[in-house]
């Protein structure tokens, strides 16, 4: 696993596309580029060298929270109109 000082180089403004490079490939074929995207931005405030950066366990979790919420509509969605498809095939 990166070290710290390695995580803050990646996740850098300076080098914004270098969070692809700590991601396991076995959760980037399972999350989107956007929410990959939306959780590296997160990670890089949590690891900002100044505490005055950094969020508030509160604020994480909310992103979280939201990142969560969001990804489950998207699946629901996805699911709905797969069967909607089945449906219409077989009729």
């Amino acid at each position: 696993m990166a070290d710290l000082n390695s995580m803050q180089a990646l996740l850098s403004d300076e080098g914004e596309e270098g969070w692809e490079e700590i991601v396991d490939d076995r959760i980037s074929k399972e999350v989107n580029r956007e929410e990959l995207k939306a959780i590296a931005t997160l990670a890089r405030k949590c690891v900002s060298p100044s505490s005055k950066n950094r969020p508030e366990m509160r604020e994480i979790s909310q992103q979280l929270l939201q990142l969560g919420n969001k990804r489950q509509k998207n699946q629901h969605a996805r699911a709905t109109a797969l069967m909607i498809s089945e449906h219409v095939e077989e009729s």
